[in-house]
């Protein structure tokens, strides 16, 4: 009974302690995907600005990569 309630407990916090280290990774790569979202978002946004300036100005702003 012991040896059997002891293998039961041990499964358990097993597959707590892997679903919490899979829940921090999948964390950390969506934190990532997100930080990398919104950094294509800040060049979308600087783009667009750049091409009404220069559709109000008549001019080619500098292209930077």
């Amino acid at each position: 009974m012991n040896l059997s309630y002891l293998f039961a407990l041990s499964f358990l916090l097993g597959l707590q302690t892997g679903c919490m280290l899979s829940w921090r990774y999948h964390r950390r790569q969506r934190d990532g995907h997100d930080a990398q979202r919104a950094e294509h978002q800040r060049r979308i946004d600087r783009l667009e600005r750049e091409l009404e300036w220069a559709l109000t100005n008549r001019t080619v702003p500098s292209v930077e990569r």
